[in-house]
């Protein structure tokens, strides 16, 4: 039997990367639609044979056809969502960022624990071939011990990249933050998890220009690990023409970059007895994660047909950096981050 799935939030997202990740599973069955358009919701339901279409995900979670809750739904309602669809004994999967607050993330991973149910969040980049290799070759010592990690995610802001219509990005009380928790969460979670280790402290900036509303277009940070490696993290809302995405690991065998040459997505640069000065070495990348997609992996999970990853515990990790920047930037010192 198919998990069957809710997906809470019929927008951009839900649409592009959700719908058809479920569609092409072999696990799962999309069984309705919530959507406070509910003509949107409905569209949906015809297209994809779900069973309903309704405009309050309230009523979704409590379904009796739902072993899933896909949140899609804005940042100030997933910690609500994410709770209730707990309580509702429904494993969860939500978009980055987890919350908008670390107080939002634990009661949303106390929720899920006591309830027994999965909480994974869907941090995208731990996805991408690319980035999933490189995290392997480090994992494996290919360029020794790492010493410092650089990944920034740039694109032009919600409105002219993803085409987005809502306003709550740029509303600070909805949104909890600009281009930092949008983008930034993404490259935070992909140091950590590349380095391997907790965040100890952090020191950063961010600018608001006044283009979007009351929250930053743009914030760099500077992250301690506990293992002493530092790490450096960007993004911006203010890139042209598109995107810019790339990760560097620098370890004292070797660099690798991801989607640092154009056309070459993994690349390392190796000292050897040879070349003590290196060679650039284009390294092969599997056309597809070994892992397929977020989605697919999180139903498999439910299924105990894979292990627990890019879970609760690791996102609220990666937004305690953020929030740890937020803080620095506003007292212009570097910030202590507390264990979990």
């Amino acid at each position: 039997m198919p998990v069957r799935v809710a997906i809470l939030g019929c927008g951009l997202i839900a649409q592009r990367e959700h719908i058809p990740a479920y569609v092409k599973s072999e696990d799962a069955q999309i069984t309705v639609f919530a959507s406070r358009d509910l003509s949107k919701a409905e569209r949906l339901k015809n297209e994809y044979g779900a069973n309903a279409a309704t405009d309050d995900w309230k009523e979704a979670i409590l379904r009796d056809d739902v072993d899933v809750v896909d949140i899609c739904l804005p940042n100030y309602l997933h910690a609500p969502a994410a709770i209730a669809a707990a309580e509702a004994g429904k494993h969860i999967i939500v978009e980055k960022p987890i919350a908008r607050t670390i107080a939002e993330a634990d009661a949303m991973i106390e929720a899920a624990n006591k309830n027994g149910v999965k909480l994974m969040v869907a941090h995208s980049l731990r996805f991408a071939p690319p980035a999933e290799e490189a995290q392997r070759l480090v994992s494996e010592g290919f360029i020794g011990e790492v010493k410092a990690v650089r990944a920034l995610l740039n694109h032009a802001g919600p409105i002219e990249y993803w085409g987005a219509t809502d306003t709550w990005f740029f509303e600070l009380t909805k949104s909890g933050g600009g281009a930092l928790l949008d983008l930034g969460i993404h490259v935070a979670d992909l140091v950590q998890w590349v380095v391997g280790a907790p965040a100890s402290s952090v020191s950063a900036m961010v600018v608001n220009s006044g283009r979007f509303g009351d929250v930053e277009d743009m914030g760099m940070a500077t992250i301690r690990f506990s293992n002493d490696v530092l790490g450096f993290i960007q993004a911006s809302w203010n890139y042209r023409p598109k995107n810019e995405a790339n990760l560097v690991v620098y370890g004292d065998k070797g660099t690798l970059y991801a989607w640092a040459y154009p056309g070459k997505p993994l690349v390392a640069n190796l000292r050897s007895e040879d070349s003590p000065d290196g060679k650039l070495v284009e390294l092969e990348v599997p056309q597809s994660s070994r892992r397929n997609n977020p989605f697919d992996y999180f139903v498999r999970w439910v299924l105990d047909k894979a292990e627990p990853f890019s879970t609760g515990e690791e996102a609220r990790a990666a937004l305690q950096i953020i929030t740890g920047a937020y803080a620095s930037a506003k007292s212009r010192c570097e910030v202590e981050l507390p264990r979990f």
